[in-house]
C-alpha cells in the first residue's frame, strides 16, 4: 500500500511532441508509384528532385478545378500510361516531351512525406 501511495505521489512526465518542419520542394516529377491500385484512397511515392517522398494513404490532391485521391491520378491517366502510370512523370514509359513540375510542402519526420 505505501508502494502505490509513492508511485501516485511522483509527478509524471509529459511527452515532448515531435517537431515537425515544412518546406517547399518545387521540381519536376521524375517518378510516381501507387502502393494498391484497387483501392480508392491509396498513397504511394513520388520521386522530385531525386528524393523520393511518401504519399500518404488517404491523401486528397486539390488541382484548380478539382480533387482526387491518388488512386484516382493513376485510374484517370490517359491511355498509354493508366492505370499502371500517371503520365506526369518522366520515368513513365511513353513519356510525353513536357513534363509536369511538381510543388509540394512535404513535411519531414524521419522520413519525407508529401503533404
Amino acid at each position: 500500500m505505501l508502494a502505490l501511495v509513492a508511485a501516485l505521489a511522483v509527478p509524471g512526465k509529459a511527452q515532448v511532441p515531435a517537431v515537425v518542419t515544412q518546406f517547399d520542394v518545387t521540381g519536376f516529377i521524375q517518378q510516381a508509384t501507387i502502393d494498391s491500385p484497387s483501392d480508392i484512397f491509396s498513397g504511394g511515392t513520388i520521386t522530385v528532385n531525386n528524393v523520393k517522398y511518401i504519399v500518404p494513404y488517404y491523401t486528397i490532391l486539390q488541382m484548380p478545378a478539382f480533387a482526387l485521391t491518388w488512386q484516382e491520378v493513376f485510374t484517370q491517366a490517359p491511355t498509354p500510361w493508366g492505370p499502371a502510370q500517371s503520365g506526369l512523370a518522366r520515368r513513365d514509359t511513353q513519356s510525353c516531351r513536357r513534363w509536369f513540375p511538381c510543388r509540394e510542402r512535404p513535411c519531414v519526420c524521419r522520413k519525407w512525406w508529401a503533404g
